[in-house]
């Protein structure tokens, strides 16, 4: 997939900024996972596509991933919130990025195995995974951004 490259997540991480707070509350309230999330929006404004049974095939894929790491490592991140000095939460806050990243790194390596097609109905598509619908994310607004 050619438009997949590093500047993919440079624009997801900018719109993640914009809109932590959504993303942030629709991972704690349903479960939805931002990296994925992101990823919808700005392929949605690139005008590519992935159909829900493709959503479907990565949400697995990467949920197995983040069940056996990224979840147990944020978890006791969490815990340890109000025991650790700030500076040694702080690091924690760092690998778990860095654990973040390498997520991304397994979404990249999956979607250069996948036939995009030419449609934008992916936060639908991946929305509807977690019963929930494109008002969710109403907030994220024009996606002409993702096309930058």
């Amino acid at each position: 997939m050619t438009t997949f490259e590093q500047r993919l997540w440079q624009l997801c991480d900018l719109h993640y900024a914009k809109h932590k707070d959504l993303c942030l509350q629709l991972q704690n309230q349903h479960g939805v996972n931002v990296n994925l999330l992101l990823l919808a929006w700005y392929l949605d404004g690139r005008q590519q596509g992935l159909s829900g049974e493709q959503w479907q095939q990565i949400l697995q894929h990467l949920t197995e991933w983040e069940s056996k790491l990224l979840q147990p490592y944020r978890r006791l991140r969490q815990l340890g919130k109000e025991q650790l000095p700030q500076a040694e939460y702080r690091k924690m806050l760092d690998v778990e990025l860095s654990l973040e990243r390498n997520g991304q790194k397994l979404v990249q390596k999956w979607l250069g195995q996948q036939s995009i097609q030419p449609h934008s109905h992916n936060l639908s598509h991946y929305l509807a995974l977690y019963d929930l619908d494109i008002s969710a994310v109403a907030a994220f607004g024009d996606q002409t951004e993702a096309v930058a």
